[in-house]
């Protein structure tokens, strides 16, 4: 298991969607939000509770704009609009040219503890634009 540098707990991360439409967001899911569930194995499990929410980050790029704590778990509700704009840049940088289907995409959810303890997690979603 590869953790960065400074990163002391792999977090599990699972991002929803799992599929996004780039094209048309709306037409595949109606929600506002990308939803990324975190939680962590033994011994740090318990540790879900102390997660800062001011400094989780999608991408190292993108603040949820809204956070629950639910069940031993994080969710961080990203906003649905940015994500997509996100993803439009990051599949260009990659050089696809639209159409394309099922182009897999990493997004990592990255944030600190209320100790400071650094955590990181990342999850595929798989992005089409038709």
């Amino acid at each position: 298991m590869f953790l960065p540098v400074g990163v002391a707990i792999q977090a599990t991360v699972v991002i929803d969607p799992e599929k996004i439409n780039l094209s048309n967001p709306s037409a595949d899911w109606d929600k506002p939000y990308v939803v990324s569930t975190v939680s962590f194995s033994q011994p740090d499990k318990k540790r879900v509770a102390d997660i800062n929410a001011s400094t989780v980050l999608l991408d190292n790029v993108i603040p949820p704009t809204l956070v629950k704590f639910e069940a031993g778990k994080f969710k961080a509700y990203f906003d649905r609009d940015v994500v997509v704009s996100y993803l439009w840049t990051k599949v260009y940088h990659m050089g696809y040219v639209s159409p394309f289907k099922n182009v897999p995409i990493v997004l990592t959810v990255t944030g600190s503890l209320n100790d400071g303890t650094l955590f990181s997690g990342s999850d595929t979603v798989y992005v089409s634009a038709r």
